[in-house]
């Protein structure tokens, strides 16, 4: 397993932390299982802390990523209507973190809230946090 990773259920949101090597399976897992867990917790925030993953997925990859993100999270919103919607932010570290932002750009054109930066910081003003506990 290239991507390990700790899902922590909080009591605003769901956090995720990645570490390793970036694969693109193991990517649409972690995503899926903390689309699912906010999900099921009635938690509209995903916070996913992948400062300590490395790799640099290609553009092809980061397409597939920003699509399955689309569908898991039209999904969710399938299963729970009348819920507020999930919003999402990733937070890592170049080359990882395209400095284009082309996944991001992909999952909003998809009608993702989410925001991937390089900036812990803008990761928690984005979700509205105050902090990750």
């Amino acid at each position: 397993m290239s991507i390990r990773r700790e899902l922590t259920l909080r009591a605003t949101h769901v956090l995720v932390v990645a570490t390793g090597i970036f694969e693109d399976s193991e990517a649409k897992l972690t995503i899926r299982e903390a689309i699912e867990a906010a999900a099921k917790h009635n938690l509209f925030k995903i916070l996913i802390d992948c400062r300590q993953l490395n790799g640099e997925p290609g553009i092809v990859q980061r397409f597939d990523l920003a699509d399955s993100i689309s569908r898991y999270y039209h999904q969710s919103r399938i299963q729970s209507p009348g819920k507020p919607f999930i919003r999402l932010a990733v937070v890592g570290s170049e080359p990882l973190i395209d400095r284009d932002r082309f996944g991001e750009v992909v999952a909003r054109n998809r009608g993702v809230p989410i925001k991937v930066t390089t900036s812990f910081d803008e990761a928690l003003q984005w979700l509205e946090l105050d902090d990750v506990d």
